[in-house]
């Protein structure tokens, strides 16, 4: 057999990060488990318990209509996006005002940089005295219960599965 490019490595980890076993991977990737293994070794896979969070969300999901359905799923497809598009703009802002930062003299520019990285910090979640700290934790909370889906209206349920993308 071929030797794995890196692309090919990347994409094995990508999968085993998903929740996919390392003989599931071996069959996906036409080699052996030993070298799935060997690529894998002491690795935690990250996103397992997101992906069966999701699944069970959308299962829930699935005993609403169609509509329901596209719905949900337009509504977080929506707020992804827009949260991506602050996060951009919000990563360019802090570039541009580190560049302007080496040229600026004056007491009051360096506040209006100041204030600006600062307000980007709080859209970016960095500066944690702005954080609603409570909202977090019962968050984590949430997620790390298993999310009672049952008990939950699609607005609670769209909410919860944002907050586990944003992790």
């Amino acid at each position: 057999m071929a030797r794995l490019t890196q692309d090919i490595k990347d994409k094995i980890l990508a999968d085993y990060h998903i929740g996919k076993s390392q003989n599931q991977l071996s069959k996906d990737y036409s080699c052996s488990p030993a070298t799935i293994n060997k690529i894998c070794k002491g690795i935690t896979p990250k996103y397992k318990d997101k992906v069966n969070t999701v699944v069970a969300i959308k299962s829930e999901l699935s005993k609403e209509s169609e509509y329901q359905s596209e719905c949900f799923d337009k509504e977080v497809n929506d707020r992804i996006r827009r949260k991506n598009l602050v996060y951009g703009v919000s990563e360019r802002i802090i570039s541009k005002a580190n560049e302007m930062l080496e040229v600026t003299e004056s007491a009051q520019d360096l506040k209006a940089l100041s204030d600006t990285v600062d307000k980007t910090s709080i859209t970016l979640g960095v500066s944690q005295r702005h954080a609603n700290s409570q909202v977090n934790i019962q968050n984590t909370n949430a997620v790390q219960n298993n999310i009672d889906i049952e008990n939950m209206n699609n607005k609670d349920i769209t909410n919860a599965y944002l907050d586990i993308l944003k992790k």
